[in-house]
């Protein structure tokens, strides 16, 4: 089965960076934060479910934004 894509959300203060949650069969849910540029800047796997990507997501964007 492919990777299925379940969200994209633009993020960040200017709405700069991309947040995306998708699942793959043999790693569960996962979200991927991608900058400006497109770089991903953090890819995290093993969720059991959408929505608990999708705050771990914001979450981390959160702490790396006020970070820098």
């Amino acid at each position: 089965m492919p990777d299925k894509i379940h969200l994209i959300l633009h993020l960040g203060e200017k709405l700069d960076h991309l947040l995306i949650v998708m699942h793959r069969e043999n790693q569960g849910w996962l979200f991927r934060l991608v900058d400006s540029e497109g770089k991903i800047l953090q890819e995290q796997t093993g969720f059991k479910q959408a929505i608990a990507a999708e705050e771990q997501g914001k979450q981390w964007l959160s702490e790396y934004l006020y970070s820098l």
